[in-house]
């Protein structure tokens, strides 16, 4: 198991825009105790690159973690 190399998480709105830098961790196959899908994967974000941005499609499982 280990984590990817950092990569940057873009939000595509009206003008695409960087907004964190981030890890997959690879081999990664839960997240709160609760399995990942196949399509799913497990990130950790590494630096906010836009504090204001929105999650297009916010669900209650996302949460900032400081």
């Amino acid at each position: 198991m280990g984590d990817s190399e950092k990569c940057g998480l873009h939000i595509d709105e009206n003008l695409p825009h960087l907004v964190v830098l981030r890890r997959v961790c690879e081999g990664s196959s839960v997240v709160h105790n609760i399995p990942l899908g196949n399509d799913q994967v497990k990130v950790s974000v590494e630096e906010v690159q836009d504090v204001d941005a929105r999650i297009p499609v916010p669900i209650q499982e996302v949460q900032l973690v400081e």
